[in-house]
């Protein structure tokens, strides 16, 4: 039994039970959520269902308009149609045979409209029985004359040597006794490969992008530097790492050592943070973000630059007016951040936040703050999420432990005006 996903394989949360992105007949596995209901669509949608729900919703349809129409009789007075038998039940019973006689006009003789408001209701019908007699006939038609392809493919992938390279192979025919000629084949491969920490923003957003950029900055050189697994297993063999830290997070900030004076280092600074207190409005900057880049040299930060606290500023009161404008006053950080700084005050990101960063789930008790650092701890070993644990859980300085110790502290408020 395959497990229900919303990822169908090709995206941020895929796992290894994930569907197959196509059907085996060539339709796509895919699940339309929110999509609008026209009436326009109610002809795709009769001719695509399976035969069995076809017919099941024209028997459907046909018995409610039948009922309709014999609840009408009824208010009538059966006795335009037939004598009244005196039990409603069997009144019923037969103005819904009349209805259905009307509805295909086979008419056996048996009943007829006695009254002219019979008359009338009856003459509806009978038109409206024509006008669906009609549309169910070119719905069917339209089901058999539906193209169907009648291919097949092999079962099994084949993996070998071709052309000096090396090639997936398959075979595929024609099933029926017509003669394809010049067909077109289109193949598409999607592969399920492990993934480290942040390199699926790395990967699908950031190298892309940057490919796209050397195409407009041809003389510069792009070298990608890959922090992955590798790197930590070296940098958590000694405890070397921790005793030069000075925030509680497991990541490091590592840049390649450059010589001379002409390049920058581009590094992420804290959002803007908004709050409301009393009626007035604050902007806080917190040292966490910072902490580490003390003795890092040529380093531009954004979206927050020391060189230009008008961009910081800006960006606070953007987000003010936005926040008084929707009512927002819960000072809920997170709704601020996601909502508000990356949502109006800036252009779209690049790289989407990870549907697996908004999973992490975590308490007081546990060990970092961040999603990421829960990521990177993830991918370690038992024996290196053992000395992590016992350094940051052992270590204290004047008795306090480090997950109560090394927070991050509010370097500056900032006001901002009231509402």
């Amino acid at each position: 039994m395959v497990k229900k996903i919303k990822d169908p394989g090709l995206g941020n949360a895929s796992s290894q039970h994930a569907k197959r992105m196509m059907n085996a007949d060539g339709s796509f596995n895919l699940v339309h959520l929110n999509k609008p209901r026209r009436l326009s669509d109610a002809y795709h949608y009769l001719v695509n269902i399976s035969w069995f729900h076809f017919f099941v919703l024209t028997f459907l349809v046909g018995f409610l308009i039948n009922a309709l129409f014999a609840l009408i009789y009824l208010s009538i007075g059966i006795e335009e149609i037939v004598p009244s038998t005196g039990y409603i039940l069997n009144d019923f019973l037969n103005a819904f045979f009349f209805s259905m006689q009307t509805f295909t006009t086979v008419g056996y003789g048996l009943m007829s409209p006695l009254g002219i408001a019979s008359g009338i209701v009856s003459s509806i019908e009978a038109f409206l029985g024509l006008m669906l007699f009609a549309f169910v006939t070119g719905l069917i038609y339209g089901r058999f004359s539906k193209p169907k392809a009648a291919i097949r493919f092999s079962e099994n992938l084949i993996l070998r040597d071709f052309n000096h390279t090396r090639a997936l192979m398959f075979r595929l025919l024609n099933s029926r006794k017509t003669i394809m000629i010049y067909p077109k084949i289109a193949v598409t491969l999607s592969l399920t490969t492990q993934n480290n920490l942040g390199d699926y923003e790395v990967n699908t957003y950031t190298i892309p992008y940057l490919k796209k950029l050397q195409h407009y900055i041809p003389k510069t050189k792009i070298k990608v530097i890959d922090n992955g697994k590798d790197y930590y297993d070296k940098a958590l063999s000694n405890d070397s790492w921790f005793f030069t830290k000075s925030t509680f997070s497991l990541r490091h900030t590592h840049l390649p050592k450059i010589n001379g004076k002409n390049f920058c280092n581009i590094l992420a600074s804290s959002d803007p943070i908004v709050i409301i207190d009393k009626g007035k409005w604050y902007s806080e900057i917190w040292d966490q973000s910072e902490a580490e880049y003390g003795n890092i040299r040529n380093i531009e930060l954004f979206f927050t630059s020391v060189d230009m606290p008008e961009l910081h500023a800006k960006q606070c009161h953007i987000a003010k007016n936005y926040l008084i404008k929707n009512n927002m006053f819960d000072n809920d950080i997170k709704k601020v951040k996601e909502l508000v700084v990356r949502g109006v005050v800036r252009d779209p990101p690049i790289a989407p936040e990870p549907t697996f960063l908004a999973k992490t789930m975590h308490t007081n008790e546990t060990l970092f703050f961040l999603p990421k650092d829960w990521q990177q701890y993830k991918t370690a070993s038992k024996e290196q999420k053992d000395r992590i644990k016992y350094l940051f859980k052992s270590t204290t300085l004047n008795g306090v432990t480090l997950p109560s110790l090394m927070s991050h502290y509010r370097g500056k408020q900032l006001y901002l005006g009231e509402t």
